[in-house]
């Protein structure tokens, strides 16, 4: 399968897990490319006009993992404003990835789902699913929580 993951990462945690995950799902026997969204400035506080750099193509994928931080308990200001500007995804699958310093997925990766779930379904993507990771506990279970992220994605496809 060709597999897009497109990625908006700050800190770059986001950015790791979601190049695990493609690894894994190289290693697998998938196509995969990583798409990494740019903007221009810094986003700060709530900022509605998104400027992008880059809007990433993702019409030659058959499937779409879509990579990002919760923000404010919601989906990231960029993620969102990039869904909106997506063309049409009807035959395409989606799986979301999202991280957050918040200790528990109920603080945010939740939501942040059922926003993408509905940008995504909305332009006719065939939800598969997806996973929340939490920084919040410095070393205490990442690892293991990366590591079942990456699987259950993987998994997906």
């Amino acid at each position: 399968m060709n597999i897009g993951i497109v990625v908006y990462s700050r800190t770059g945690n986001t950015e790791s897990v979601a190049r695990k995950i493609m690894d894994t799902l190289i290693s697998s026997g998938h196509q995969v490319t990583y798409l990494k969204i740019e903007i221009e400035g810094e986003i700060k506080g709530i900022k509605r006009d998104v400027k992008f750099i880059n809007l990433p193509d993702i019409k030659p994928y058959d499937a779409i993992i879509f990579a990002t931080y919760v923000e404010a308990f919601s989906l990231s200001q960029v993620m969102s404003a990039y869904l909106k500007k997506v063309d049409d995804l009807t035959g395409k699958k989606a799986a979301c990835l999202t991280t957050q310093f918040f200790p528990y997925k109920w603080m945010g990766g939740n939501h942040a789902h059922k926003q993408m779930r509905a940008l995504l379904t909305a332009k006719g993507a065939e939800f598969l699913g997806g996973y929340d990771v939490n920084w919040k506990k410095k070393d205490f279970g990442r690892k293991e929580r990366i590591r079942f992220a990456v699987d259950k994605i993987s998994n997906l496809f």
